[in-house]
């Protein structure tokens, strides 16, 4: 009786720390380096968590703007897995010079995250790879019942635990 109970008391203390978001690191690169304008070229992304463990099925995508015009409508570039951890996806873009990368990571309904990156197309060099982090996001109740649920409930499990552990205990006290 008392195993099952101590592993739903632990099940939900370990839900807790999974509902929340963590770090993701990314690596951008390109295929060619420095593409040129017009011309088609892949992006490469890998995401992994802090302990460099690749993280499958994510939903990102890229905008590219113009750094010199950032109210220009986006180039949007969708990512698609290619296997665990690592996504591609190919575009060209229209002009030479510096772009701004928007990377939207979607993965869960009720959160995304972003991070900025600068781009060159044409004559200048792009790094071998562009890293990134997206960081993790508070991720709020769905609503009010759910709040209320980890508020209230999870504090009367408690202390049904211990009411429980204490009433057991009591008779073995006063047989020794």
């Amino acid at each position: 009786m008392m195993r099952p109970l101590a592993l739903a008391v632990l099940w939900c203390l370990a839900s807790v720390g999974l509902a929340h978001a963590f770090v993701v690191i990314g690596t951008l690169s390109a295929t060619p380096q420095t593409p040129q304008a017009g011309e088609p070229f892949t992006l490469l992304l890998t995401l992994e968590d802090p302990t460099r463990t690749p993280v499958p099925r994510a939903v990102v995508f890229a905008e590219f703007r113009p750094a010199e015009q950032p109210e220009a409508v986006p180039i949007r570039a969708d990512f698609a897995e290619i296997s665990p951890g690592t996504y591609q996806a190919t575009l060209s873009l229209p002009t030479a010079g510096s772009w701004t990368i928007l990377m939207r990571d979607q993965t869960y309904p009720q959160e995304e995250t972003n991070a900025e990156l600068t781009f060159l197309v044409g004559e200048a060099a792009n790094p071998e790879a562009l890293t990134f982090i997206f960081p993790p996001t508070v991720v709020p109740p769905e609503n009010l019942w759910a709040w209320l649920g980890w508020l209230i409930g999870l504090p009367l499990l408690a202390a049904v635990v211990v009411t429980v552990l204490v009433l057991r205990s009591k008779p073995a006290a006063k047989a020794a």
